[in-house]
């Protein structure tokens, strides 16, 4: 048995592999014989790994298919939606002494902190956290001074609120290369100083659109968001107006983005990127014409 919490009436509650959550009541009977009633399919709740966690007056219990809290006039574990609206995955939930409830969720598990409302109820709060999220957080501690200690299998974390940092903090994304037929028209230094090296490569400009024949139609974007952290990548989505069909992809943290055989037409080349904190940093465009033959 594991994950053990007492409740505000001195009831502990345990839980452990297979066998759902045990009350241990020490105020019925002596010491030695407490009562001790057992909730799992015995009370018609699924088979499952539970864990078992106590948050302000209410003592939860969940698993990967389900989050329950306890009813007190039932007597009865019982679905409950006091965190969020989706009860699956759910991997540890523990109150921090201001009330306030660190949750770890999905696959891979992610950090957020449930912040408690003057009404008892809850908002989440992910992305400061967004950091924690390549660890397997466990347990969870706390000190004096306010912060939040993280045990995960092979690392200790630590968490400061009254650290300064500004998660919204705006970036560019900027074009740093672009090539035509595997030749370079942008990137490399200033685009004259390009263009003189690669002068078998037919490009016109007029205006801020560049123009190619129609049998130089391959090209290859190289992109970056100029948010920098040693761990953690950006993520960019892209797309193509004037491409039959073309949407915002996915968000991906691949940094270039080829289209082949692109056929003659004008198209708006458009790169936006993410931190790991979910800042958006800005969208940059890039306008050309394929000609007909």
């Amino acid at each position: 048995m594991f994950f053990g919490q007492e409740d505000s009436a001195g009831v502990l509650w345990i839980a452990g592999i297979n066998s759902g959550s045990y009350s241990i009541d020490f105020s019925e009977g002596d010491f030695a014989n407490p009562e001790v009633k057992n909730y799992y399919t015995n009370v018609g709740l699924p088979e499952g790994y539970y864990v078992a966690s106590v948050a302000g007056e209410n003592v939860f219990m969940y698993s990967d298919e389900a989050f329950l809290k306890f009813d007190p006039i039932k007597k009865a574990f019982v679905s409950d939606k006091s965190f969020f609206d989706d009860l699956l995955l759910t991997g540890f939930i523990d109150e921090k002494p201001d009330g306030d409830v660190w949750i770890t969720k999905g696959r891979p598990r992610k950090l957020s902190l449930a912040i408690k409302k003057e009404d008892h109820s809850y908002s989440r709060e992910f992305s400061p956290f967004q950091r924690f999220n390549s660890y397997q957080i466990r347990n969870f501690g706390y000190d004096r001074q306010g912060r939040s200690w993280f045990g995960s299998e092979k690392s200790l974390l630590v968490y400061d609120a009254k650290v300064s940092f500004d998660y919204e903090k705006p970036f560019k994304t900027i074009l740093r290369r672009i090539t035509v037929n595997e030749k370079p028209v942008f990137g490399l230094g200033s685009r004259k100083f390009i263009r003189s090296r690669n002068r078998n490569l037919m490009i016109r400009r007029k205006g801020n659109v560049d123009t190619f024949p129609y049998d130089e139609n391959s090209l290859r974007f190289d992109y970056a968001g100029l948010y920098i952290d040693v761990e953690f990548p950006n993520a960019y989505q892209v797309k193509l107006d004037g491409l039959k069909g073309s949407k915002w992809s996915n968000w991906s943290e691949e940094t270039y983005k080829e289209f082949g055989n692109v056929d003659p037409g004008q198209y708006v080349f458009r790169v936006r990127s993410k931190n790991l904190y979910d800042a958006p940093g800005s969208e940059t465009t890039y306008r050309f014409r394929i000609l007909p033959p």
